[in-house]
């Protein structure tokens, strides 16, 4: 068993530190990763479980449009 990249990138979420965007912004680039995907990930399998969704929604939003750049 092991992450995949969507996994990987949203575990870095809740810190959110540069390195974490580095790394995530690298994932995105190098690897086949699917931006919907990874947000239909955060909303299922994420979301659900953080202590202020509303937070991390916004971060997850920021990363969205970094990503698609």
């Amino acid at each position: 068993m092991a992450l995949d990249p969507y996994d990987i990138a949203l575990s870095k979420l809740e810190r959110n530190s540069q390195k974490d965007r580095d790394d995530v912004r690298y994932l995105s680039r190098t690897v086949p990763f699917s931006l919907p995907t990874l947000q239909e990930r955060y909303e299922a399998e994420l979301r659900w479980q953080l202590g202020r969704p509303d937070r991390e929604d916004l971060t997850m939003k920021l990363w969205m449009e970094m990503l698609s750049e």
